[in-house]
C-alpha cells in the first residue's frame, strides 16, 4: 500500500473559510502545509507567515511541477488519474493526485482480499476498477454489510493506523458548505476535461465472450456445511474429489407420483446417449451487484436440460414450484422457480464450466443453473430437486433473507466497463475502443446509450433480439480530435431494457488523450 500524503489546506475561489467550517463540522480538519511550522518558546507551534510559505512547502511530496502523475501497468498501458490543465490547477490547487481511493491504493479488490479474505464480493470479473461508489452501493442497501463510512473512518484514523491521511484525501467541500466524496464529484471539480456534444462513436456487440470460471461471482455466506466445505477446500487448494463426482446422486422428490434417484454419472451417460447435452455461454450476475460492479461473468456451461430430467417423473397436478437442496437437506440456493416459468430460461443441471470440471468454489460436482435471471438462481452442490405446491416465482428485484427484508437490485439494467481503466492514456487522432458488458437480469437490454458531455446529449445504440441468457459484450470506438490538444474525456454509459427502464445512474470512465504520448513519471 502506498503512503498517501495529505493534501494542502488551500483552495481557489475564496472558499477557504467555508472549507474549514465544513471540516470542523465533519469532525476533522484539513492538513497543514508539508513544511513543519516553527516552535514557540513554550513548546507550541507557531503558524508560519503566509508570505514565507514556499512552493515546495505548499505542495505535497508527490507534487510534479511538469504535470500529473503517470504510472504504467504491466501490459504497458499508461494511467493518469488527473487531467492536464494548462495552468496546473488540478495539481497545484486541487492536489488531485493525492485524492481519492486510488491515490493510496493500487486496487481496492486486492486490498480487500488482503485485509479481509472473507469479504464476499472480492472474487469477480477481471479488468474492472472497483470504486467507492460500488462499495457504498452494497453496504448502504444491506444491513448485514455494516456502516461503511464508520468502518473506513475508523481504519484510516485510529492512532495505531500506519496510514497518513487527512479528511481531504477522501473528501471535498460542496458549494453548500457540506462534504462529498472526492471520487464521486471529481469530474465536476477538475479542469482539462473536454465535453463532446452529440458524441458519435462506433458501437459493436456480441454475446459470445466467456471468461475463466475463477472470475464468476461468489458469495460465501456460510449458510450450510457445503458452503464451509467449498470455502475450506478452495483455501487449502484441495484437488477435486473424483470419488465424490462418481457417487453423487440426484433426486426428484415432493409433489410427484414416485420419487426417483439417479447417480449423476448415469444421468450424464443417458443424456449423452439421447443427444440432449447442452453446451452454451451463460451469464451469472449477483442481484446485489452494484452499478458497474465486478460480480458478473459469463462462462461456457455444459449440462443436462432440467425439462428433460423432469420428464422422468409424473408431476402432481397441484405442483407449482421447485426448490434445490444439498445432500444433507439444506437449501442449495436462495431462490427456486415456478415450473411454468422454465420456458425461455436455459435451465441446466451443469457439471462443466468452460469444458472443465466445476471448481470447489463454484459448486463441484454440479450446480442447478437457471439462466436469464440472476446468480442467486445458481444452486451449488445441487443434489435434490424438491417439487412443491408453493410459489417460488423468479424475480431479480430482490432476494429474501430471514430477518433482513429484501435486497433491491441497484443496477437494473446494469452495465459496466471492463479492460478500460480510469485515467487510461490514449493517442489523440487515433481510434480508441472502450469495452464493457451489460445485463438486465430477467429483462432483455434493448439499447445502450453513450454521452461525453455529462449526460446532456446521448447516442443511442440498439441491441435487438438478444438472448437474455447471455450478457452483452460491447465496444464503443471513439477518436479524440487531435485539434483539441492534450485533454481528458469522460464517457458516460447507461442501458435501457425492454420495459423502458434505464440504468439508475450512468457509469463513467475518464481517458486522457495526448497528441504525443507521454512517459511514466515514476
Amino acid at each position: 500500500m502506498k503512503l498517501c500524503p495529505k493534501p494542502r489546506a488551500i483552495l481557489a475561489g475564496g472558499v477557504m473559510a467555508t472549507m474549514l467550517v465544513a471540516a470542523l463540522m465533519a469532525g476533522c480538519s484539513p492538513s497543514a502545509p508539508s513544511q513543519a511550522p516553527a516552535s514557540d518558546a513554550e513548546g507550541g507551534n507557531a503558524p508560519a507567515a503566509a508570505e514565507q510559505t514556499t512552493k515546495a512547502a505548499m505542495f505535497s511530496p508527490t507534487y510534479n511541477p511538469d504535470g500529473p502523475v503517470i504510472t504504467q501497468m504491466e501490459d504497458g498501458t499508461l494511467i493518469q488519474r488527473t487531467p492536464v490543465s494548462g495552468d496546473d490547477y488540478n495539481v497545484q490547487v486541487l492536489d488531485a493526485d493525492v485524492r481519492g481511493c486510488y491515490a493510496c491504493h493500487d486496487n481496492l479488490n486486492e486490498l480487500m482480499l488482503n485485509y479481509y479474505p472473507e469479504h464476499n464480493p472480492s472474487q469477480g470479473l477481471e479488468g474492472v476498477d472497483p470504486t467507492i461508489s460500488q462499495c457504498l452501493d452494497c453496504h448502504n442497501r444491506a444491513s448485514y454489510a455494516g456502516n461503511l463510512g464508520g468502518m473506513l473512518h475508523a481504519i484510516h484514523n485510529v492512532e495505531s493506523s500506519s496510514t497518513e491521511v487527512g479528511c481531504f484525501n477522501c473528501h471535498t467541500t460542496t458549494v453548500e458548505g457540506g462534504m462529498a466524496l472526492w471520487d464521486q464529484v471529481k469530474y465536476d471539480e477538475l479542469k482539462g476535461i473536454t465535453a463532446v456534444e452529440n458524441v458519435s462513436g462506433t458501437f459493436n456487440y456480441d454475446q459470445d465472450l466467456t471468461v475463466s470460471q475463477d472470475q464468476m461471482p461468489n458469495a460465501q455466506w456460510m449458510g450450510n456445511d457445503y458452503d464451509i466445505m467449498r470455502f475450506d477446500n478452495t483455501a487449502e487448494g484441495k484437488p477435486l474429489d473424483q470419488e465424490m463426482f462418481d457417487t453423487w446422486e440426484i433426486s426428484i422428490t415432493g409433489e410427484v407420483a414416485e420419487e426417483k434417484t439417479w447417480k449423476l454419472t448415469d444421468l450424464i451417460a443417458e443424456a449423452e446417449q439421447a443427444g440432449v447435452i447442452v453446451t452454451t455461454p451463460l451469464v451469472a450476475q449477483c442481484t446485489i451487484n452494484p452499478l458497474g460492479g465486478e460480480a458478473v461473468a459469463q462462462v461456457e456451461v455444459t449440462g443436462i436440460p432440467l425439462e428433460w430430467i423432469l420428464e422422468k417423473v409424473d408431476i402432481n397436478d397441484n405442483a407449482v414450484g421447485a426448490m434445490w437442496y444439498t445432500p444433507d437437506g439444506e437449501r442449495a440456493g436462495y431462490r427456486g422457480v415456478n415450473l411454468d416459468e422454465l420456458p425461455g430460461h436455459t435451465s441446466l443441471l451443469a457439471y462443466q464450466f468452460n469444458g472443465e470440471p466445476i471448481s470447489w468454489n463454484n459448486g463441484y460436482p454440479c450446480v442447478m443453473w437457471i439462466g436469464g435471471i440472476c446468480a442467486d438462481h445458481i444452486s451449488k452442490n445441487f443434489s435434490e430437486l424438491r417439487i412443491t405446491d408453493e410459489d417460488h416465482s423468479l424475480g431479480a428485484e430482490g432476494v429474501p433473507f430471514p430477518g433482513e427484508g429484501t435486497l433491491q437490485s441497484s443496477g437494473k439494467p446494469n452495465l459496466g466497463f471492463m479492460n478500460t481503466f480510469e485515467g487510461t492514456v490514449i493517442q489523440a487522432g487515433q481510434p480508441f475502443a472502450f469495452e464493457g458488458w451489460a445485463n438486465g437480469f430477467d429483462v432483455p437490454v434493448t439499447a445502450l446509450e453513450f454521452s461525453m458531455d455529462g449526460g446532456e446529449t446521448w447516442q443511442r445504440c440498439e441491441t435487438p433480439n438478444i438472448d437474455n441468457n447471455r450478457w452483452i459484450h460491447w465496444t464503443y470506438e471513439f477518436t479524440p480530435d487531435a485539434e483539441n490538444g492534450d485533454t481528458a474525456y469522460v464517457l458516460c454509459a447507461r442501458a435501457i431494457d425492454a420495459t423502458g427502464r434505464v440504468t439508475p445512474t450512468p457509469v463513467k470512465v475518464m481517458v486522457n488523450a495526448y497528441t504525443q504520448m507521454p512517459q511514466p513519471t515514476n
